[in-house]
This record gives structure tokens, sequence and C-alpha cells, in this order.
């Protein structure tokens, strides 16, 4: 999937499809229902492979998902947190497979990865 770019201005937040990245408070959200309700990951709850699972497995039973919206936020995550690296080839955990997620790290991962945060003030 092709990733969103920002605008010219760079005022807009990182963005893939309907999650935007809070980097604020460290979580993806997505509003549904004609932009009346919200929907909130908080990034550091997702600090191993087990409950990443669980996070998108719960968004994939929610009747306002599609599959692009799954899709669109394991990229996010990836992007993110780099899932690949708590996972060995097979799709083990590896020994520590915690998946480190503070804002310091999420930065820094956006950094490697040529992605631009923009805060919500601006």
């Amino acid at each position: 999937m092709k990733k969103i770019a920002l605008s010219s201005k760079e005022k807009t937040p990182k963005r893939w499809g309907r999650w935007i990245l809070d980097e604020g408070n460290l979580s993806l959200f997505t509003n549904y229902d004609n932009d009346k309700k919200r929907y909130c990951i908080p990034l550091v709850l997702c600090n191993n492979p087990k409950s990443t699972l669980d996070w998108i497995a719960s968004i994939y039973e929610k009747e306002w998902t599609t599959n692009l919206d799954i899709g669109d936020l394991v990229e996010a995550l990836d992007d993110l947190l780099n899932l690949k690296s708590a996972f060995d080839r097979n799709g083990n955990e590896h020994e520590n497979g915690n998946i480190i997620c503070t804002k310091n790290a999420v930065q820094k991962r956006v950094r490697l990865s040529k992605i631009k945060i923009i805060n919500k003030g601006g």
C-alpha cells in the first residue's frame, strides 16, 4: 500500500487510510459513523505480539470496520512499532518478543522510515 504523504505545508497528521497517529497521546485513532464516534488504540498497550494481535482482532470484529481498515491498521502498527522485529521467520515470538512502544521509540522508528509526525498543535 502506498503511504499517504503530508500536505506541502506539513500541517496534516500522519495517516494510514482512516487511522491517524496522535503523537501526544501515543495512540492511533479512527473516526466512524460519519465522524460522530472515535475509536482509539493506545500504542503502549501493543507491547507484545499477543496483545497487538488481540487489538487487530478486536477491530476486525467491529461492525464499522472494513478489510481496508484492517490492512491500514496493520501497516500503521508495523510502521510505528516494527512488528517484524518481535517475530521470527516462522511467525513465532522471539525470545525477547516485547514491542518497545515509548514516545522516543515511535519517533525514532518514524525517523528511520522517513515518516513525518506532526503534532495536533502544529
